[in-house]
């Protein structure tokens, strides 16, 4: 019996081996530590907050504080254009929505965004808000990974026409102490 041959099992392959690119290691890190924090949903924790401010402004009777109790909770970056703040924290979360467009996009197609715990500079106010933002999510996480966070910024809005802007992160520009 003639031996058979093995060269069609083979096969040879050659090229270049290319590392995983910043952005590639970037969004499988976001997968990991979404997972992680899938089962620690702070959404009804911010719904609670809300009800809260806005119950005990109701206590002190002033209309305005009412409407004002709450205003900044749970919203976006976008909502936050030049406030001064400090990132203090931030979770790494799954979007389901289809309106919101995002580059941080995993194999199994589920969209990232940053849940972030912030305090207003101007009143001590905490803010707790979201992003999928390019620029805010990167240098967050950026800034996290180089143990700079509490992190001191504001967000500034580039427009880029049709009613659509480009978020950027900023530091808080440095002032003059008389």
């Amino acid at each position: 019996m003639a031996g058979k041959s093995n060269s069609d099992l083979e096969s040879v392959r050659t090229g270049e081996i290319m590392p995983h690119s910043m952005f590639a290691r970037l969004v499988r890190d976001l997968s990991s530590r979404a997972e992680i924090d899938a089962a620690e949903s702070r959404g009804d924790e911010v719904t609670i907050t809300a009800v809260e401010k806005i119950l005990f402004a109701a206590e002190s009777g002033d209309e305005t504080a009412i409407w004002e109790a709450g205003e900044f909770l749970n919203i976006g970056g976008r909502d936050l254009v030049d406030i001064e703040m400090e990132i203090v924290s931030f979770t790494v979360k799954f979007g389901n929505r289809d309106d919101i467009d995002s580059v941080f996009v995993d194999a199994n197609d589920r969209k990232f965004f940053l849940l972030l715990t912030s305090v207003r500079l101007d009143n001590g106010e905490e803010i707790i808000w979201n992003t999928s933002a390019p620029d805010i999510l990167a240098k967050v996480i950026a800034f996290e990974r180089a143990g700079k966070l509490p992190l001191r910024c504001k967000i500034t809005a580039i427009p880029l026409g049709g009613g659509k802007t480009f978020l950027r992160l900023k530091p808080v520009p440095k002032r003059v102490v008389s």
